[in-house]
């Protein structure tokens, strides 16, 4: 609540202590009755107010100095190392890498698609050869169909030639 800038980018009565170590927090120890301490969580709002207001302040000031430092971070320790990296590279290993790609993806795809051509009509020679036995089987189930059929014809008619010739 008592806590207040100085204009220069510093705050008086703020619970920080600077050292060379570092910076740490003060905590402020505070005998009361209850009506002040009832004081004191009415006036918090203040409180709150008056260090988010010093925050925004830090995050102004230093928030140059921040990206100063990433920025460098970033250049000294990943874009230097990539750079180097990028500018030892030469074109000398292509040829290899090139006939190699040939040699795999052409040469051994060839052998690969002959192969699978070969699978097909090895394949499809099977599903003949298997369509020609069970045509052949169903001939002859329809044919034994059929000749019963006959027969019972044959049968039914000679009967009935018979009823007539008696009658």
């Amino acid at each position: 609540k008592d806590m207040v800038g100085d204009g220069s980018g510093g705050w008086n009565g703020e619970c920080l202590i600077r050292s060379a170590s570092g910076v740490t927090t003060r905590v402020k120890r505070v005998d009361c009755t209850l009506d002040q301490f009832r004081e004191y969580v009415q006036n918090y709002e203040d409180r709150l107010v008056n260090v988010f207001g010093r925050l925004d302040s830090a995050t102004v000031q230093t928030t140059g100095q921040i990206v100063d430092d990433l920025q460098r971070i970033v250049t000294t320790y990943i874009l230097s190392p990539v750079w180097s990296i990028v500018s030892g590279i030469t074109c000398g290993f292509m040829p290899n890498v090139y006939q190699g790609f040939l040699r795999g993806f052409c040469y051994q795809g060839v052998v690969g698609f002959r192969t699978l051509g070969a699978a097909y009509i090895i394949f499809a020679v099977s599903v003949l050869i298997v369509a020609l036995v069970m045509y052949f089987e169903w001939r002859v189930a329809v044919d034994n169909v059929n000749a019963e059929c006959d027969q019972k014809e044959a049968q039914g008619a000679a009967e009935g030639a018979a009823q007539e010739a008696g009658v």
